[in-house]
């Protein structure tokens, strides 16, 4: 083998997403309805309240007290469940109110009313598992494992690491390194373990994750890593701190190892844009640290990849 190796090409994926997205729907609402699905909405920020029809809900993105979005929410002739958004003038079913709310996609949130909603669907089931450790980073035993879009949900779901992200920035020095050691849950995107060593790994995700320190231009990065023609993201979110990025691509075990990936991909990114990426990130057992995103992305063909067999969720 090269020392450097192609990066694993982009997936082209082509599918229906219309007919599929409605299937969705459908199975979605086979297991739950509208009411709930608009009643979890508000129980997130209004956790005392019921939900009532033409019922205001404000601040179902922020949760801090400042107002981000206002919904109304009601019934039309035929006794249907929909959502006006005052600010923006968006109207919508349980779906849309939920992708207006936390800016998912389509996709992301029936994934995410499956996974919050707790509906056994198992749309998720096929997807590849990262281990999740708790903090502090001191715990080298995983709690359970995830798949890439809870992990996405997380990084961009206010209520698991908004506030302690803000609290972060606006700490410095040995402050902050005991802060971020501390208070952040972490995963391991390189698959899953036993314990955080690299000679504990049970079974490997296919993905590689690759850190950028002190950005300077976090926007243009970003763009760049997006739209690379090479390479694909498979999901991007900016680092604890605000001043870099983690990049989680997909790698191909059985052309190469993973450090021969990580050759490549450095070597790629330094050609085409002057990036260096952080050496540390070779290692399988890197620890990454989860913080609050709300502009996290992910990779669309990564969820409809799995959507495939979702008409069993109807039976």
């Amino acid at each position: 083998m090269n020392d450097i190796i192609t990066p694993a090409p982009k997936n082209k994926l082509h599918t229906d997403k219309n007919a599929n997205n409605n299937l969705l729907k459908q199975v979605i609402l086979s297991k739950t309805s509208e009411e709930e699905i608009f009643g979890y909405v508000m129980k997130k920020y209004y956790p005392n309240q019921e939900l009532i029809l033409d019922h205001k809900i404000a601040n179902v993105l922020t949760g801090n007290g400042t107002t981000a979005k206002s919904f109304h929410i009601y019934k039309n002739e035929s006794s249907r469940l929909l959502f006006l958004d005052e600010y923006a003038n968006i109207s919508g079913d349980c779906f849309d109110c939920w992708k207006v709310a936390w800016g998912y996609s389509l996709q992301e949130a029936i994934l995410a009313i499956d996974i919050h909603l707790n509906l056994g669907l198992k749309i998720e089931d096929s997807l590849p598992q990262i281990s999740f450790f708790n903090k502090p980073i001191q715990n080298i035993v995983p709690q359970m494992n995830y798949n890439l879009f809870q992990i996405h949900d997380k990084i961009k779901y206010p209520v698991y690491y908004s506030t302690i992200t803000h609290q972060y920035r606006n700490l410095e020095g040995v402050e902050a390194k005991r802060f971020k050691t501390s208070q952040f849950d972490y995963v391991c995107f390189s698959g899953t373990f036993s314990s955080r060593k690299n000679d504990s790994l049970k079974k490997h995700s296919s993905f590689i994750c690759i850190d950028f320190d002190h950005v300077q231009d976090i926007k243009t990065m970003k763009q760049n890593l997006l739209t690379d023609q090479d390479i694909e993201t498979e999901l991007l979110f900016i680092s604890p701190g605000g001043y870099g990025l983690k990049w989680i691509v997909g790698i191909d075990i059985t052309d190469g190892d993973q450090s021969d990936y990580f050759k490549a991909i450095g070597f790629t990114v330094y050609k085409k844009y002057g990036y260096t990426i952080d050496k540390s990130g070779k290692d399988l057992a890197r620890a990454c640290f989860l913080c609050h995103d709300p502009d996290a992305y992910i990779n669309p063909n990564y969820l409809q990849n799995h959507y495939k067999n979702v008409k069993q969720g109807l039976s």
